[in-house]
């Protein structure tokens, strides 16, 4: 089986340059396909109610619209994030990141982002790529957090679901939502998630960050 690693090749550095070309780019985007098809049988599995036991809440369309139903969870952390079949947004007040279903490159709109009366693609507003160093930056801090709050989904879905369950999704899902070896989103998404000292930070703000991380450590093992 090839490593979970090689599926993304110098992962960090394309990130850093927003390049989800080649190999990564490929697999990304596979992986965002799987794991929207594995949303759409945690959905179907109505006696679970996954999403929703998760912390989601659910909102349907209005009669008179024919759209995807809306699922939305509130971080304490000051970040949100909503799905739809389509694709999903998050959004930290500053900026909105949307990751969308057989797309590879996430765009980015800076400032705030209102998902009220989304449920079609078409109701969007003009997403981008970054094209500035601030929004470089915004979309890196972003796709982390997606990554951290994907991972966490997975983590809660492999420790409270059948064993076999999320393998059962992987092995139906269609062909542009499969990953070499048939592996399952966690293990790619806890790959992704795991460089998060390195992502929208320069190396000044990375080493404050990663020295804050150090002191709050400290701090919680002398309270302790």
């Amino acid at each position: 089986m090839i490593p979970s690693r090689d599926l993304f090749p110098r992962y960090s550095a394309k990130i850093d340059s927003w390049s989800f070309t080649g190999a990564f780019g490929r697999n990304f985007e596979r992986l965002v396909n799987l794991q929207m098809w594995c949303f759409g049988c945690d959905i179907r599995r109505q006696e679970s109610a996954f999403l929703t036991r998760y912390g989601f809440t659910k909102t349907r369309p209005p009669a008179t619209i024919h759209g995807s139903t809306r699922y939305s969870r509130t971080r304490t952390c000051g970040y949100s994030i909503h799905l739809w079949g389509f694709g999903m947004i998050i959004t930290d007040g500053r900026a909105a990141l949307c990751v969308k279903r057989f797309e590879r490159t996430p765009k980015i709109l800076e400032g705030s982002f209102d998902p009220t009366h989304i449920f079609k693609p078409h109701d969007l507003p003009p997403f981008r790529e970054p094209r500035s160093p601030k929004e470089s930056s915004l979309a890196r801090t972003l796709l982390q957090h997606l990554f951290e709050e994907l991972h966490g989904y997975e983590t809660y879905i492999s420790t409270t679901s059948h064993p076999a369950y999320r393998r059962e999704c992987v092995q139906t899902s269609p062909k542009t939502g499969r990953l070499q070896g048939r592996r399952e989103p966690w293990e790619a998404w806890a790959l992704l998630a795991s460089r998060q000292d390195e992502i929208g930070y320069t190396p000044a703000e990375k080493s404050g960050a990663i020295r804050g991380s150090r002191e709050r450590d400290l701090h919680l093992m002398l309270a302790s």
